[in-house]
Parts: structure tokens; C-alpha cells; sequence
């Protein structure tokens, strides 16, 4: 075999090894993309109850409290200072209590579907700015009355008994007056001392929860006339959306150049362009197909969360496997179409002849057998 030939093959090699790992890539890409921004895909979504009563809650309520449990601020007053130790001492395997206490199935479902409706309609439509807000009203009610002591009660019933150290810290800390109610200790009292602590601390939610904005984002920016820059801003995240779902498709390119630079440093023959190009579908919808749909969001969920297994997490995961598992139909299909082919190809390739021997050397063909020639007279 020729130094040229040689080298061939090598390249040919390594170029099928990325066309087998690009067009699983591709196919993936290209129908997942057709659902992300499709709005069938999420009003399907939209229609299970259990996304109202665990999902949607378990994730409002890890909101929530990142938002109150903001970093120490020497601006904080004491009573937001008590709410976000509260709020931050919420057990993770108590998240979906909270989010129950706190958010109403109707409420986020009401919420849920007017901004998805909001945001397909300026993707779809000629609107500027999508008119995307959250409603708090319902939220603050509820975190300022009863669902936010049935939060205190939570947490205080999910902490450890106080000493009698902490019993003394605790009660100087809750006194009448006292500005430093933030310090209470992580323990639950006893007697007297434990009403006195659900008592402040409802009333610490209460008052975060007076502060807290009536929508996000507020009512006055929605109505604020867009500056040239935010206006293109929108616009050109826009476009770039539009484009690429309608351009999807051309992705394929870019493991088919691959395909093409295998038949141009590699194929002599039919039988080798059938070889290659075989090998390569073959290999590549398998790899497509073997893509577990159920490991895939949770492993990217785990990627994300640092390896936790929480209540949160699992949620995200859900969530994201309720979407992709409306690709999982149409990903088998054209993974065991491109499969068929691949074993289409090397079929032919099986009953295709080989070529005539060549002479590697000079790349002439070689004839074998006796010389059919006429000899020459002696």
C-alpha cells in the first residue's frame, strides 16, 4: 500500500470518527430545537396537574427564598434579617410543603399559561417586548397570613431542641425592643419562648412580604417606553430565534462536509464510497438511539446543582425530561432510518466486485493471467 493510500485511510478514519459523533449531535440539535420553540410542545406541558401541585411549587419556593435570604446588608432591618434566616433554614426535603402553603395551584397555573402565552405571541407576532410579569398579590397574601406561619411552624418543628445556653440567647433576642431578633439560635424552644418565636417570625414574613413588589418586574417598567437600544436588543434576539427555527434543518451540513471530505481523501471506488458512507450511518444512528433520554436531563440537572440530590433538582429534572421525551418518538424514527441506510449501503458494498489489482507502486492496472498479445515472430 502507497504512502498516499496510507495517509488516505488515516484521515479517512479520523474524519468518520467525527462524522459518527456530529450527525447524533445533529439530530438531536435539529428536534430539539423543534420543540423548545414550539408552542404545542409546552401546551401539552401545560395540561398535567402534577406541574401545579409539585413541580411549579417546589421551584417558586427555592425563588422565594434566594430572593428573601439575600446576603447579610447593614440596610436590613432586624424583621427582614429574622425572615430570611427562616426562609433559609427551610429543610430541602420541606420545599414542596412551602411551595403548597405558599402558591395555589390555580395561581400558577393562571400564571404559567399567560406567559407562555405572552412570550409565544412576540415570538410569533410583531410585538417589541413580550409582556412577561408574575403577579405577586396572591403570593404576599399568603406569606403575610396563615400558609407563612404554617412555614415557621415548619421550620421551628424541624429543629433541634434548645439547650439551655441557647434558651437564654434566644429569649434576650426575642424580648420586647430588641433589635437583634435575627440572632436567634436554629433550635426550638419550649413553653412560652417557641410561641413568642412563631409570633415574631410570622410577623418578620409579614413585613417582608409588605415589602415586597406587587409583580415582577413592576407594573412601571412594563409601561416604560423602550429606549433604541433595549428596542434592538429585542429585535434581534428575536430574529436570531426566528432564523434559527426555521434554519434548523441545515445543520445536517455540517456533518455531511465530513461525509464529503471521507469520499475525497479516502473513496476510489463505489464499493469504498458504499464502505465508508456504511459505516458511518450505521455507527452514528446507533450512537443517536443509545442517547438515554431519561439520563440525559438528570445528569445535566446533577451537572448543574454540584451532584445534590434535592427536591429542587429532581423537579428541574422532571421537567426537563417531560419535554424531551415529546422528541423521543421522531429521534428513534429518524435514528433507525439513518441505521436501515447505513445497512443499505454496506450491503452494496458487499455485492459490488472489487476492482481489477492495480500496481500500487505506479497506480497502473495489472493484468493477470497469460499475455493475450500475439507473440512475436522469432
Amino acid at each position: 500500500m502507497g504512502v498516499i493510500r496510507l495517509t488516505g485511510k488515516v484521515l479517512g478514519l479520523i474524519l468518520l470518527l467525527a462524522f459518527i459523533v456530529l450527525l447524533p449531535v445533529s439530530i438531536w440539535l435539529y428536534n430539539v430545537q423543534g420543540i423548545l420553540l414550539n408552542r404545542a410542545t409546552y401546551e401539552r406541558l401545560l395540561t398535567s396537574d402534577d406541574l401545579y401541585t409539585e413541580a411549579l411549587p417546589t421551584l417558586a419556593s427555592a425563588v422565594i427564598i434566594d430572593s428573601i435570604n439575600a446576603p447579610e446588608s447593614p440596610d436590613l432591618t432586624p424583621e427582614a434579617r429574622l425572615a430570611g434566616v427562616i426562609l433559609g433554614s427551610v429543610p430541602a426535603a420541606a420545599s414542596p410543603q412551602m411551595g403548597q402553603a405558599l402558591f395555589s395551584p390555580e395561581w400558577l397555573e393562571e400564571q404559567t399559561r399567560r406567559n407562555f402565552d405572552a412570550l409565544f405571541d412576540w415570538f410569533e407576532g410583531d410585538i417589541v417586548r413580550p409582556a412577561i410579569a408574575v403577579d405577586l398579590s396572591e403570593m404576599k397574601a399568603r406569606l403575610g397570613g396563615d400558609a407563612g406561619r404554617d412555614v415557621v411552624e415548619l421550620v421551628v418543628s424541624g429543629w433541634p431542641a434548645c439547650s439551655t445556653a441557647q434558651m437564654v440567647v434566644m429569649e434576650a433576642a426575642l424580648a420586647p425592643g430588641s433589635a437583634t431578633a435575627d440572632t436567634v439560635p436554629a433550635c426550638e424552644p419550649a413553653g412560652d419562648l417557641r410561641d413568642t418565636l412563631v409570633e415574631r417570625a410570622s410577623a418578620s414574613l409579614a413585613f417582608v412580604s409588605e415589602e415586597l413588589p406587587e409583580s415582577i418586574p413592576p407594573a412601571e417598567d412594563l409601561a416604560r417606553p423602550l429606549t433604541e437600544q433595549e428596542e434592538f436588543q429585542y429585535r434581534s434576539i428575536k430574529l436570531a430565534a426566528r432564523v434559527f427555527y426555521r434554519t434548523a434543518f441545515l445543520i445536517f451540513a455540517i456533518p455531511l462536509l465530513f461525509l464529503l471530505l471521507i469520499e475525497i481523501v479516502a473513496v476510489r471506488s463505489f464499493k469504498s464510497l458504499f464502505h465508508w458512507s456504511g459505516w458511518g450511518l450505521l455507527l452514528g444512528g446507533l450512537l443517536a438511539l443509545l442517547l438515554s433520554l431519561e439520563a440525559l436531563p438528570l445528569a445535566l440537572v446533577v451537572a448543574m446543582s454540584g451532584g445534590q440530590s434535592t427536591p429542587v433538582g429532581m423537579q428541574s429534572a422532571i421537567l426537563l425530561m417531560s419535554v424531551l421525551n415529546q422528541v423521543s418518538r421522531s429521534i428513534f424514527v429518524q435514528g433507525g432510518l439513518v441505521i436501515a441506510a447505513g445497512f443499505l449501503l454496506l450491503i452494496l458494498a458487499r455485492l459490488i466486485p472489487p476492482p481489477h489489482n492495480r500496481d500500487d507502486t505506479t497506480d497502473v492496472y495489472r493484468h493477470e493471467g497469460p499475455d493475450p498479445r500475439p507473440a512475436r515472430p522469432v
